[in-house]
C-alpha cells in the first residue's frame, strides 16, 4: 500500500475536499496531538518549533503542489500575525497548533506526518493525531509507528515559468547543486531571501520530512548545505554537500523558486546536479 493510500484510508473521504481551502491559502490546518503523559517545557518548545518549521516551509512556497502555485508570504511578524498558533488543551496530554494563510498541497501532510513519526520517535512518545479544516477533525494514524512513513510528496508546481532541468542520477546520490541563473544579478536582500528559503526547506528535511525507506528517524536521514550561495553577476549556486532524504525533497525547492520567481527577481533556468 502506497503512503498516499495509507493517508486517505486513515481519514474520512471528506477531508480531501475540505483540504481545497488551504490549497486556496484560506481555512485552518487545526493539527491536534495527544502525548502519553504531559510534556515537560522542553518538550513543548521543541514540539512547537517543529511545528513553526512547517508553517514557515509553507509560507515560503515550498509546500505547494502540481496544481497549488508557490506564494511566498514576508514580512510576517514574530507571532506570524496570529497565523501560528500553538497551546495546551483540552488535558496536560494535549497540544493543539493551528496554521492559517498557507498554500498547502493536500500531499504536504505527508511531510507533517514524517516529522511527528520522527518526533514521537525521538522527543516525545505521541499516543494519536488528529488533523482538521475548520471545526471537523479526522483522526490520523493513531498509533504512530516508524514504519508509517508517508511516501507521496507534492509535485512539482505545472507550467513552471522557467527552464528546468534535473541531471541527476536516479536513486541513491550523495550531493546536490542547484544553479540558478536569473533574469538581473539579485540585489542582498534578495539573496537574504533566497537564504532563508534554502533554510527553512532544510530544516524540514532534518526534521525527518523526507524519510520515505531506506531512511528512518534514527539517524539514517542527513542534509548537510554547503554554506552561503556562491554568486556570480546572473547566476547562483547553493550546494548541498550531504543528501540523504527522498529525492522527491527536490521538488519543495523548485517550488520556494517559483514564488521567488512570483515575488523578487525572475528566474530564466534552472538546473540541479
Amino acid at each position: 500500500m502506497s503512503g498516499r493510500d495509507a493517508l486517505t484510508l486513515a481519514l474520512k473521504p471528506s477531508f480531501d475536499l475540505t483540504l481545497a481551502s488551504l490549497a486556496q491559502g484560506e481555512g485552518v490546518l487545526d493539527v491536534r496531538i495527544e502525548l502519553t503523559e504531559a510534556p515537560s517545557p522542553e518538550v513543548l518548545e521543541g514540539l512547537e518549533g517543529n511545528l513553526e518549521v512547517f508553517f514557515e516551509a509553507a509560507a515560503r512556497g515550498v509546500l505547494a503542489g502540481r496544481s497549488v502555485r508557490p506564494v511566498l508570504q514576508e514580512g510576517l511578524g514574530m507571532d506570524h500575525d496570529g497565523r501560528f498558533q500553538f497551546f495546551l488543551g483540552p488535558s496536560p496530554r494535549h497540544v493543539r497548533c493551528c496554521m492559517s494563510g498557507i498554500a498547502v498541497d493536500p500531499r504536504a501532510l505527508t511531510i507533517l506526518l514524517n516529522k511527528l513519526i520522527c518526533v514521537s520517535e525521538l522527543l516525545a512518545r505521541i499516543q494519536s493525531v488528529r488533523l482538521g479544516c475548520g471545526r471537523a477533525t479526522w483522526p490520523v494514524l493513531p498509533a504512530l509507528r516508524v514504519d508509517a512513513a508517508q511516501t507521496s510528496y507534492p509535485g512539482l508546481f505545472a507550467p513552471l515559468p522557467f527552464a528546468y532541468e534535473e541531471r541527476l542520477s536516479s536513486g541513491y546520490y550523495d550531493a546536490a547543486a542547484l544553479t540558478m541563473i536569473f533574469a538581473r544579478p539579485c540585489t542582498e536582500a534578495e539573496l537574504e531571501v533566497l537564504s532563508l528559503g534554502f533554510e527553512s526547506w532544510t530544516l524540514l528535511a532534518l526534521q525527518g520530512g523526507y524519510i520515505s525507506p531506506p531512511y528512518s528517524p534514527r539517524g539514517s536521514f542527513f542534509i548537510a548545505p554547503g554554506g552561503e550561495p556562491r554568486v556570480l553577476d546572473e547566476e547562483v549556486e547553493w550546494r548541498i554537500e550531504k543528501f540523504r532524504v527522498d529525492e522527491e525533497a527536490l521538488v519543495g525547492l523548485v517550488n520556494l523558486l517559483v514564488a521567488f520567481h512570483d515575488r523578487h527577481n525572475r528566474l530564466v533556468h534552472l538546473s540541479i546536479t
